[in-house]
C-alpha cells in the first residue's frame, strides 16, 4: 500500500479595478492583494496567469450604477473560454453598491493558464467598479 501524502493547497486573493465605465466583452482589472499561489503572475493588468493545478474560482464584482434598473454580467473565462457559472448584479431598489451574484468555477489545468475576468453583458455603460466591494478568490491544489 502506497501512501500519497497530503495535498498542498496555496490561496491568492484579488480584487478589481476599471477605468472608465463598464461596458460588454471588457475585462475587468486583477490587483493581488494576498498571492499565495506560487509561479502566478499578472500580465495586462487583466490576466492572471496560473500554474498547472486544480482550482476553484470565486468572482464576486462590486460596482456602482447610475440606474437601479441597469444590470451587468460576468463570467470567469480561462485560457480564453468562458467557464463555470455566470455572476450578476442584483437589481435592488437603490443606486447604491449592490451585492453580486458569484461567477464561479471549478477548472483543472495540466499547464500553465491565463484567467480573466469578463463583462459578459451590460445594460448601460453607467457602472464603475468599486475597488472596496469585489474579489477574486483562487484556490489551489495540487
Amino acid at each position: 500500500m502506497s501512501y500519497a501524502g497530503f495535498p498542498q493547497v496555496e490561496i491568492g486573493y484579488f480584487n478589481f479595478t476599471f477605468s472608465g465605465n463598464i461596458a460588454a466583452n471588457d475585462y475587468i482589472n486583477i490587483n493581488a492583494v494576498d498571492n499565495d499561489i506560487s509561479s502566478s503572475s499578472i500580465t495586462g493588468s487583466n490576466t492572471l496567469n496560473l500554474p498547472a493545478g486544480d482550482y476553484l474560482i470565486k468572482a464576486y464584482v462590486g460596482a456602482t450604477r447610475t440606474l437601479k434598473t441597469d444590470l451587468f454580467t460576468f463570467r470567469i473565462e480561462s485560457d480564453g473560454a468562458l467557464v463555470g457559472v455566470t455572476g450578476a448584479q442584483i437589481t435592488m431598489n437603490t443606486t447604491r453598491e449592490q451585492p453580486s451574484d458569484h461567477a464561479y468555477a471549478q477548472i483543472t489545468k495540466t499547464a500553465s493558464n491565463t484567467v480573466k475576468i469578463k463583462v459578459v453583458s451590460c445594460t448601460a455603460t453607467s457602472w464603475t467598479i468599486d475597488q472596496d466591494y469585489g474579489y477574486l478568490l483562487v484556490i489551489r491544489s495540487f
